[in-house]
């Protein structure tokens, strides 16, 4: 009576024949569905050993918790600054650019330095010396744009998105620059409506508008201290143009830039610092711990801050092969999930029809539903 076989029309061999198939569908199935099912048990409890583990290592983030605005580069060393010069609010020491002259000097000097500036600067950097100087008097922001304007300039990485779309960037205040001094507009907007090609000026003012969270400011200081810093000196404008780019989130043209600060300056500790932060920054670890090792053979000054983000990215380098390890898991246990979906209504579709055709109904008893009923036991109904 529970035959698959023992037919309500014994007497119809098409039904019979048929029967035979939906039998060897289902025993195929119930085959299949035994093989998922010890698949997905073994990755199940893969994942729960992974879970395990990731408790036992989450310990380590309470102590070396590091926060993306602990990885942008600021300037960490004071010192660094004295290669441009020192600004106070009684006079300026080293800046000669901020000394308005008198009148008697005024005329001396400008012919001085108009036949200093034709000698060593390119033809496109005299035509900028020589574009009109004095904005209003009244301007009291060291805004650069407005005391010399500026063209696009490939020296000036504006074929860099980040640096073309300047207007739009954004940053936040870059507070610890507060202990440098430069936070004097007035004395800035006074050297610069001086001496407008001063790559001094520039570079100091792109750092009172990083202090102030403007970063479009910053790159227009930033670009002409870039254009108009002689070669010994011009890492230190494309490290603040690097730092601007870095710290509004446009991290492969700070890339580009501050390569170009190491490049010209491989011995500032400073520049392999940036470098690291942005390729840290960009999860490239291993060319991130091989600038920081640059930078603490340079100096011991950073070794307190690379030692702590070194143990941070330790801990979080192996949360994070964990994390990929278990969600690499829940990829591989999905398609098993889907399939067992499929079966399943697969399943429910020739069981009806074995129902369909029998005399004993498969609802009051039937040996395929008891067999296929442990099989199904521990997985999910549904997706």
């Amino acid at each position: 009576l529970t035959s698959p076989f023992y037919l309500r029309r014994s007497y119809d061999l098409i039904a019979f024949l048929n029967q035979n198939v939906y039998k060897q569908k289902i025993d195929l199935i119930i085959g299949e569905l035994l093989t998922i099912k010890a698949n997905l048990t073994q990755k199940m409890n893969n994942l729960d050993r992974y879970t395990s583990e990731l408790t036992g290592k989450i310990g380590c983030i309470p102590d070396y918790y590091l926060d993306e605005s602990d990885i942008l580069s600021t300037i960490v060393n004071p010192s660094y600054v004295a290669r441009i010069g020192k600004l106070t609010e009684k006079a300026p020491v080293g800046l000669e650019d901020l000394i308005p002259p008198t009148t008697d000097k005024q005329k001396a000097n400008t012919k001085k330095r108009t036949s200093d500036q034709q000698q060593t600067q390119p033809e496109s950097e005299q035509q900028l010396a020589s574009a009109p100087k004095a904005p209003p008097a009244l301007l009291q922001l060291p805004k650069c744009a407005e005391f010399l304007p500026l063209d696009v300039s490939v020296a000036a990485f504006d074929h860099l998105e980040g640096v073309q779309n300047r207007s739009q960037l954004q940053m936040a205040p870059e507070e610890v620059l507060m202990g440098l001094e430069y936070n004097i507009p007035q004395l800035l907007t006074d050297g610069l409506r001086w001496n407008p090609t001063s790559w001094k000026m520039h570079t100091i003012a792109s750092y009172f508008w990083r202090l102030k969270g403007n970063a479009p400011e910053a790159m227009e200081c930033a670009r002409r201290a870039v254009t108009f810093a002689p070669r010994a000196f011009k890492d230190i404008a494309l490290l603040s143009l690097g730092t601007v780019l870095q710290r509004s989130q446009q991290l492969n043209d700070s890339l580009v830039v501050l390569r170009a600060a190491v490049d010209h300056e491989a011995t500032e500790p400073e520049n392999q610092l940036a470098l690291g932060n942005t390729y840290m920054l960009l999860s490239d670890f291993n060319r991130s711990f091989e600038a920081y090792r640059v930078t603490e053979n340079l100096s011991r000054l950073y070794s307190k801050q690379i030692d702590y983000i070194k143990k941070s990215i330790n801990c979080f380098k192996d949360l994070k092969i964990n994390l990929l390890t278990m969600e690499r898991l829940l990829q591989d246990i999905i398609p098993g999930l889907e399939r067992y979906g499929a079966l399943q209504k697969e399943f429910d579709d020739y069981h009806e029809k074995l129902d369909r055709e029998q005399v004993c109904p498969l609802s009051d008893f039937n040996p395929t539903r008891t067999i296929i009923s442990p099989v199904l036991s521990g997985l999910p109904k549904s997706l």
